[in-house]
């Protein structure tokens, strides 16, 4: 599947502290896109882009869960590099 970019890092990283494997978890996806700053109008597109790729799963009645394989996001803002002091 590669490395998850732009949107679909931002959203998935956000969904990974509210999602877990086992349960479907109803979401808002006007309240996720004013935390992550996503556009509204581009929340369906990438939420249906993670579904495809198998980074997260819905029910028919609209919740998600995260699928078992996890991707490495690539625009992870919250991964600092640590420094070497050598």
């Amino acid at each position: 599947t590669g490395e998850l970019k732009g949107n679909a890092a931002k959203l998935m990283t956000h969904l990974q502290g509210l999602l877990n494997v086992n349960d479907f978890t109803e979401i808002n996806q006007s309240s996720i896109a004013q935390q992550t700053g996503i556009a509204l109008g581009s929340m369906a597109a990438t939420t249906n882009r993670l579904i495809a790729s198998g980074q997260i799963i819905t029910d028919s009645k609209g919740g998600f869960k995260l699928s078992a394989v996890q991707p490495v996001a690539a625009a992870n803002s919250q991964a600092q590099p640590e420094s070497d002091p050598s």
